[in-house]
C-alpha cells in the first residue's frame, strides 16, 4: 500500500515547514475542515434525530399516515424542526466555504496552493473526495467543488446513520414536510417503504424488483420497455431501445433475425444476443460443450440453455449449477423461504427465523368493533408510547456511539500524521506511540457499543423482536436485519436487533472519517493495524467504484 504523506492533522506537511507562512496556512486549513465537519455533524445529526424522536411521540406516528397538514402534534414538531435545521444548513454552508478559503490568497484566505489541497502524496488528498459524491461533477483542482462534494458526502453519511438508528426516519420527516438540502440521500431512502411518496410512480416495499416481470422497480418507477425485463405486452426487452438488434425499441422482436430471441428456421438456438461462447453463437448455432448450450455436459449439474438465470427462482444458474441456498435468489421449489442465509432474518438453511409475513409479522384483528394490533404469535403488541420510548433510546444511544467512534478515530489518524511530517521522520518508535491510541479506539468502540445496547434494552423491554423489525406498524429494522450476520440457531432476540442497529451506525461513523480525512485509510495502512480488520468500514476512496 503506497504511503500518503499528508493527512488532516494539526501540523503542516514536509513541503511547508512549521512556522512558514504556507505551513501555517495549511495547518489553519486542516483545522477548519476538522472543525467545520464536526460542527456540521453536531448540528445536523442532532437536529434530525431530535425531529424524528419528537415525531415518534405523536399518537399518529405509528398508527396512521397523518401528516403535519392534518395532525396538530406533527405540525408542532415540524415547526420546531425548521429552526433546528436552519442552524444545520448554516453549518453546511460554512463547510462548503472551507476549500475556497484554504486556497484563497492572504489576507482573506489561508494561501494554500491548490496542488497542496488536492495532492494525494504531498497534500490533503482532496483529489480523492469525488469518489464519495458520484452524483456531483467535481472539477479538477476546484477547491470549492471539493468542499461542496465533501458537504454532500457527509450529509449522505449522516443520513445513513440516521436511517440505521430509525428506519422510518425518512417517512416521518416527509410527513412533517421537512425540506432537506442534503442532495436527496434521505429522500431517496423513502423508496422501498411500501408507500407512494412524492416523485415515485410506485412502491411495493419488499416486493420491488428489477428482475421480476411487471414489478415496481427498486427505483420506484413502473416497469418499462428498456428495463431489461420482459413485462406484460412486451415480446422482448434487451435493456436498450436500439432497433435492429433482435429486439426493437418498442420491445417487439426483430423478425427473422439471428438475435431476436426466437429460434427461426435454420437456427439451432437464439439467446437474444450475438455473443460467441455463451452457449449460442452469434450465427445462432449451439456452442458445443459450453454451459448454456442446453446440454448437461460433464461437470454441469443442469443446463437449460437460454433459460439459465441468476435472478429467476428455481432456474438453472448461468454457471450450470442447480439453484441453492446462498445464491441470492429465493427458490420456493427447493423449500427456501429467504435469502441470504446466516442473518437475523434467515437461518443457514434459508428458512425464516421469525414469522414476519407480508406486513412484517403484525396482523390486524378486530375486537369490540375497533382495530387492534396483535403479533403473529397472538400476543399483544407494545402500544405506540412504548415504541416511541424505544425509538428515542436507540436514537440517543446511536448518536453518542457515532460521535464517540468518529472523533477518537480522527484524533488517532491525526497523530499518525506527525510521524511522517514531524521531526521523528517516520521512525518505528513514533509509529508505535501513534498506533497505540488507534488500538485503544477499537476496544473503546466495542465496549461502548455493548454498554449502549444494554442501556437501550431497558427502554425497549415492552417491544418484541417482531415489532422492532416490522416496517408497517413497528420500528422497521427488517431491512437492516436482513444483512446483519447471526450465526446462532433459532430466532433472534431484541438484543440482537438493537445490536444490529448499533453496529450499522458504528460502521457509518468509521465511513465518515474517510470523508472528513480522505487519506485516513492509507495512513492507517502504514501501521501494524490492518484497516480492513480494525476499521472495516473506513472507506478507501481508491476502492470506491
Amino acid at each position: 500500500m503506497r504511503l500518503r504523506c499528508a493527512l488532516l492533522g494539526l501540523l503542516a506537511l514536509v513541503a511547508f515547514p512549521a512556522g512558514s507562512a504556507a505551513g501555517d496556512g495549511l495547518a489553519r486549513c486542516e483545522r477548519s475542515i476538522l472543525g467545520g465537519s464536526d460542527a456540521y455533524f453536531a448540528r445536523r445529526g442532532a437536529a434530525l434525530a431530535r425531529c424524528v424522536a419528537k415525531a415518534a411521540r405523536c399518537p399518529a406516528a405509528f398508527a396512521s399516515q397523518a401528516t403535519a397538514a392534518d395532525d396538530p402534534c406533527l405540525a408542532a414538531v415540524a415547526g420546531r424542526c425548521q429552526a433546528r435545521l436552519a442552524a444545520a444548513r448554516r453549518a453546511g454552508a460554512q463547510l462548503e466555504d472551507v476549500g475556497a478559503r484554504c486556497t484563497e490568497p492572504r489576507p482573506h484566505g489561508f494561501g494554500v496552493p491548490a496542488v497542496s489541497f488536492f495532492d494525494v502524496d504531498q497534500g490533503l488528498a482532496f483529489d480523492d473526495i469525488g469518489a464519495f459524491c458520484p452524483q456531483m461533477a467535481v472539477r479538477p483542482e476546484d477547491a470549492g467543488d471539493a468542499s461542496r462534494c465533501q458537504h454532500a458526502a457527509l450529509a449522505c453519511n449522516d443520513d445513513a446513520a440516521l436511517v440505521a438508528a430509525a428506519p422510518r426516519a425518512a417517512a416521518l420527516l416527509a410527513r412533517l414536510g421537512v425540506a432537506l438540502d442534503d442532495g436527496g440521500c434521505l429522500r431517496a431512502s423513502l423508496c422501498g417503504n411500501g408507500q407512494l411518496d412524492g416523485g415515485e410512480e410506485c412502491d411495493d416495499g419488499s416486493a420491488n424488483s428489477d428482475t421480476l416481470p411487471d414489478a415496481c422497480r427498486t427505483s420506484c418507477v413502473e416497469a418499462f420497455c428498456g428495463d431489461g425485463v420482459v413485462d406484460t405486452g412486451e415480446e422482448c426487452d434487451d435493456g436498450n431501445q436500439i432497433d435492429g438488434d433482435g429486439c426493437e425499441g418498442d420491445c417487439t422482436l426483430t423478425q427473422g433475425v439471428c438475435g431476436d430471441g426466437v429460434v427461426d428456421a435454420g437456427e439451432e438456438c437464439d439467446d437474444g444476443n450475438q455473443i460467441d461462447g455463451d452457449g449460442c453463437e452469434s450465427d445462432c448455432t449451439l456452442t458445443p460443450g459450453v454451459c448454456g448450450d442446453g446440454v448437461v455436459d460433464p461437470g454441469e449439474e443442469c443446463d437449460d440453455g437460454p433459460e439459465n438465470s441468476d435472478t429467476l427462482p428455481d432456474h438453472c444458474r448461468t454457471d450450470c449449477s442447480d439453484p441453492r441456498c446462498g445464491d441470492g435468489v429465493v427458490d420456493p421449489g427447493d423449500g427456501e423461504e429467504c435469502e441470504p442465509p446466516g442473518t437475523l432474518l434467515c437461518d443457514a438453511d434459508c428458512q425464516d427465523r421469525l414469522p414476519l409475513g407480508p406486513l412484517g409479522g403484525l396482523v390486524r384483528v378486530r375486537a369490540t368493533g375497533a382495530p387492534a394490533v396483535a403479533q403473529a404469535d397472538g400476543t399483544a403488541a407494545a402500544p405506540p408510547e412504548a415504541l416511541a420510548a424505544c425509538q428515542q433510546a436507540i436514537l440517543r444511544g446511536t448518536r453518542r456511539l457515532f460521535d464517540r467512534t468518529r472523533r477518537p478515530l480522527e484524533r488517532c489518524v491525526a497523530r499518525l500524521a506527525h510521524c511522517f511530517v514531524g521531526s521523528d521522520g517516520g521512525t518505528d518508535a513514533c509509529l508505535a506511540r501513534a498506533t497505540a491510541p488507534c488500538q485503544a479506539v477499537v476496544a473503546q468502540r466495542d465496549a461502548l457499543r455493548a454498554a449502549a445496547v444494554g442501556q437501550t434494552l431497558s427502554r425497549c423491554a415492552a417491544v418484541s423482536p417482531v415489532q422492532l423489525l416490522d416496517p408497517a406498524g413497528g420500528l422497521g429494522f427488517a431491512r437492516a436485519a436482513a444483512s446483519c450476520p447471526f450465526a446462532a440457531a433459532g430466532a433472534p432476540g431484541a438484543a440482537d436487533v438493537v445490536d444490529c442497529a448499533y453496529r450499522t451506525v458504528g460502521c457509518a461513523a468509521e465511513a465518515a472519517v474517510a470523508r472528513v480525512m480522505p487519506s485516513a485509510y492509507g495512513m492507517l495502512g502504514e501501521t501494524d493495524l490492518e484497516p480492513d480488520t480494525a476499521f472495516p468500514c473506513l472507506t478507501d476512496p481508491e476502492a470506491v467504484e
